[in-house]
């Protein structure tokens, strides 16, 4: 993830109360899924099951994985998206 983007693990940590996250982009392909994955992993780490996270497409057929790129960052950063199909 590139500098100066939120802090998602910041906000998992600190967040006291039950949270239900959407990530939209526009295939569900790239970005709402490694957003998705990253901040699940997070909140594993820190033992959160009261978070809920999604991800979603706004033109976009379903069904589809991951991108390459997508799936390369992710292992990048720790966490993978070998489950993820696009809705």
């Amino acid at each position: 993830m590139r500098p100066g983007t939120l802090d998602l693990f910041f906000v998992v940590k600190n967040a006291g109360f039950l949270m239900n996250v959407l990530f939209i982009c526009s295939a569900n392909i790239c970005r709402s899924p490694m957003a998705e994955g990253y901040l699940r992993a997070a909140a594993k780490r820190l033992g959160r099951d009261d978070i809920r996270v999604r991800s979603a497409a706004v033109f976009h057929s379903p069904g589809y994985p991951a991108s390459d790129g997508a799936h390369q960052t992710a292992a990048n950063h720790g966490f993978d998206l070998d489950s993820h199909r696009s809705t």
